[in-house]
């Protein structure tokens, strides 16, 4: 609500021909318009974040756009909120998403064509909480893929694919999360089966 608050008020030019922006500030409103969830790359400036960086590869890491920093009084601090690619589609609530903010040259937003793009709202990237595994949608670090229409997995086989094709894409750090986790949720599961399977026998 706050994004659309701020773009609306700089953007929509009201019947003083001057956005509201301008009326309250006497100047126009000289940063970047990106619409909330858009799809965005940044500069990482943390050590973690530029220590899951490939060496090889590209300097910027994906994100997803969350707003503007705003100063007291209304004004635009000249920063961006962003939030990790990554670190959205491995998260499992979304009280594991930490905000990161950036100077706004150092975020370009990714567009096709003129188009921006919102991967959660297009299902290229999975919202806090489904099931990496079996949701109908590509794979969540895959925005590529997203055009293509997959079959959820339902074996054993196709969903122990799946993940194994996951770790791949993975960066090192974001691994060491979910194997362990992966390994909770198998060995639970064992033990269900075992459990039930007595009860049953029993009666």
């Amino acid at each position: 609500m706050n994004c659309f608050c701020f773009l609306r008020n700089v953007s929509t030019v009201l019947e003083t021909e001057n956005t509201a922006y301008k009326n309250r500030f006497d100047s126009d409103f000289t940063g970047p318009l990106i619409p909330f969830g858009a799809e965005v790359t940044y500069l990482p400036i943390t050590h973690q974040d530029k220590s899951e960086q490939h060496a090889f590869g590209s300097k910027m890491r994906r994100g997803i756009f969350l707003g503007y920093v705003q100063q007291a009084g209304g004004g635009w601090s000249g920063d961006l909120l962003v939030a990790d690619w990554e670190e959205v589609a491995g998260a499992q609530s979304f009280s594991e998403i930490h905000l990161k903010r950036f100077n706004h040259k150092e975020v370009s937003p990714t567009k096709n064509g003129e188009t921006f793009i919102f991967p959660v709202a297009d299902g290229s990237l999975r919202q806090p909480g489904a099931d990496h595994l079996t949701s109908p949608h590509s794979d969540p670090f895959d925005r590529a893929g997203a055009t293509q229409a997959r079959r959820t997995p339902t074996t054993t086989k196709e969903i122990r694919s799946k993940t194994q094709t996951l770790l791949r894409k993975m960066s090192h750090s974001r691994r060491q999360i979910l194997i362990p986790t992966l390994a909770r949720r198998r060995r639970n599961r064992n033990l269900q089966n075992q459990f039930f399977g007595v009860s049953m026998g029993k009666h």
